[in-house]
């Protein structure tokens, strides 16, 4: 048993590490000392991440840091209009606005870990970056969970992060990886959406492997 929990660690902090770098992508632009980093850990994955990787071998990184940066910009910010909008409610909602049903569920989410948005009221919860950072923080207070033997806490976040697979990612992420995938050159930003489409997607099979080892219903 000892063993497995071992093991069960081991493979959250492998979890957690891809979801963190995704979370860091899609928050803000990249300066050039992350690009640096990224450079040293040659990325790959799929194509369009392999050629970022190449160019990142024999471009100067700031021209990188600059020609991301307005992409970027381009794709989840403005001005005008915005081709890849990273909030779950304008995907989920029919007239495509923000603060809808489902920025309300997730910060019922947030708030039964007692988080708070730093954005609260101003800006809406369920942006993409936020999503990601929530799963990495369920992942790591599983990981506590674990070390500390509390099984409520670690049943509460294995939950959630199921929910928040099946109820949001899952429901949204397809749509707004396509989004990207047509409005931006950028080698970066669309291996960025197809690495998280195959992360959200095997992480969800692996999350119900999981629930069956544990013989705990999570739906």
């Amino acid at each position: 048993m000892q063993k497995e929990l071992e093991n069960l660690q081991l493979e959250m902090n492998v979890r957690k590490a891809q979801y963190e770098l995704l979370q860091l992508i899609f928050s803000h632009p990249l300066s050039v000392e992350v690009f640096q980093s990224l450079k040293e850990q040659e990325l790959n994955g799929n194509e369009y991440l392999f050629a970022f990787s190449k160019e990142l071998g024999v471009r100067e990184l700031s021209e990188v840091a600059a020609f991301e940066r307005e992409q970027f910009m381009q794709l989840f910010v403005g001005p005008g209009v915005i081709p890849a909008p990273p909030w779950e409610s304008v995907y989920r909602s029919r007239e495509r606005l923000l603060f809808g049903e489902q920025t309300l569920k997730l910060r019922e989410k947030l708030r039964s870990f007692d988080l708070h948005f730093e954005g609260d009221g101003h800006e809406p919860e369920d942006h993409i970056a936020t999503e990601l950072e929530f799963m990495g923080y369920l992942i790591q207070t599983t990981i506590n969970a674990i070390i500390s033997q509390d099984e409520e806490q670690f049943l509460k976040a294995i939950q959630t992060q199921f929910s928040l697979l099946e109820e949001h990612l899952l429901k949204w992420v397809p749509p707004f990886v396509e989004d990207i995938l047509s409005s931006t050159p950028s080698s970066l930003y669309k291996g960025s959406a197809l690495f998280l489409q195959d992360l959200i997607h095997e992480d969800y099979q692996y999350m119900n492997q999981l629930k069956e080892v544990l013989d705990y219903e999570l739906v």
